[in-house]
Order: C-alpha cells, then sequence, then structure tokens
C-alpha cells in the first residue's frame, strides 16, 4: 500500500518461495468472548508484517 492506503503490489500466494511463506515471520493471536445463551467465540488473526525486502523483490 502506499500513503494513500492503495494496493500496488500484489503476490501470488503459491509461490512459496517468497519471505511470506516462511511461517516464522506470522504471528497468531486470538480473542474470545461470551456470545448468546454462554457460548464461547473464538476468534483468530494472522498477521505478516512486510519488510523493505518485500517490496524490493517486486519493483
Amino acid at each position: 500500500m502506499n500513503s494513500n492506503k492503495e494496493v500496488v503490489l500484489a503476490w501470488d500466494l503459491r509461490d512459496t518461495t517468497q519471505r511470506w511463506a516462511d511461517e516464522s515471520l506470522w504471528t497468531m493471536d486470538s480473542s474470545t468472548r461470551v456470545v448468546c445463551c454462554d457460548h464461547i467465540q473464538t476468534q483468530y488473526f494472522n498477521v505478516y508484517r512486510f519488510s523493505d525486502e518485500d517490496f524490493e523483490a517486486q519493483q
């Protein structure tokens, strides 16, 4: 994304040679909440932190 929040690059998710395919570069977090009738709902978040290296390969 650029400063205007526009997507300027895209990655082929099937290409496992890219840095983002390295599971150690991802973090996973979760949150839980109680919804109707005391049921617990868990939501998971997977986050990848991009670096300048990710963008240099695409230019």
